[in-house]
């Protein structure tokens, strides 16, 4: 066998041997029939569409900023500044929000949306103001 040969070999060997979906389960399929209802009445239970948490920007600086971020992480780019006292609605959490150093994805006032610290903004219920952190 020639050295081409054996190369060849081993890379046909090197692509057989790295299959990218190996250790994936088969998602399942569903095997049930649907049934028609023959219900004639439904009684629909309505609930109150929870209101959007709120988070209010407090660096400890009275003229302080801070950065909101394309990313949960301080390696992420800063998209844009927030000022000290700024509402914030949160819109989604790393965590808990009342864990401290927890990413939060937030929308500001001016509709720019992005990652900060919860370190840096006192959680409240948006028409009582409550501070649970």
């Amino acid at each position: 066998m020639t050295n081409k040969q054996k190369i060849i070999l081993f890379i046909v060997i090197l692509l057989t041997s790295c299959n990218p979906y190996q250790g994936l389960a088969a998602l399942p399929v569903s095997t049930e029939t649907p049934t028609r209802s023959t219900a004639t009445a439904t009684k629909i239970h309505t609930t109150a569409t929870p209101r959007p948490r709120v988070c209010t920007v407090r660096t400890g600086v009275p003229a302080g900023n801070l950065n909101i971020r394309s990313g949960a992480g301080v390696s992420h780019s800063v998209i844009a500044l927030l000022h000290e006292g700024e509402v914030l609605t949160v819109m989604h959490s790393t965590a808990s929000l009342v864990e401290r150093g927890a990413w939060m994805y937030v929308r500001t006032s001016r509709n720019i949306k992005g990652w900060i610290n919860s370190n840096y903004c006192k959680i409240g219920d948006n028409d009582h103001g409550k501070s649970n952190q």
